[in-house]
């Protein structure tokens, strides 16, 4: 074993050994729990519900993928794109991990940097949520539609009947 996962391993039987432990499984329960929380309350497609620190935002393509992946990193975000091969060539999507190192203002950032940043990456690399969905083989929540117009001004319709014909 190389000296540095040998400490590692000390340093963590360490803390497994005291009742800092629990501490700190609280702390990153509660962190993970936001993180989910905020996810579901911008209704991005999580793909993963799972009760772990990896999550993994769905965006079917890896152009929206490395879009999004560069729109985070010059907001001080930093995520990794998961790609082909290590994911089929249209489940590419975001690995988001959280861990007892991000703060609470750091995760309530990132949910507004994602929600900012997220339609503004289907558009640009023409793509849909109706896409995402299909990729992954979930159930299509009402349609939502975006546009542009000439302006870049950016339109959200639940309903194609909110949309005006002319």
């Amino acid at each position: 074993l190389e000296p540095s996962a040998v400490a590692a391993a000390i340093a963590s039987a360490n803390i497994h050994l005291t009742p800092e432990i629990t501490l700190l499984q609280e702390s990153l329960r509660n962190k993970l729990l936001l993180f989910k929380q905020l996810m579901l309350g911008l209704q991005l497609p999580l793909i993963s519900h799972s009760d772990t620190p990896v999550f993994y935002l769905g965006t079917s393509l890896p152009e929206t993928a490395y879009n999004l992946v560069n729109r985070l990193y010059q907001e001080g975000y930093f995520v990794n794109p998961g790609i082909y091969p290590a994911v089929p060539l249209k489940n590419a999507g975001l690995r988001i991990t959280i861990s007892n190192h991000n703060d609470v203002a750091t995760i309530n950032g990132l949910a507004q940097a994602l929600a900012l940043h997220f339609n503004e990456a289907l558009i640009e690399t023409k793509n849909t949520y109706g896409t995402i969905y299909k990729s992954f083989g979930m159930a299509v929540k009402a349609a939502t539609t975006i546009e542009t117009n000439v302006m870049n001004e950016v339109f959200i319709y639940d309903s194609i009947k909110e949309i005006d014909k002319s």
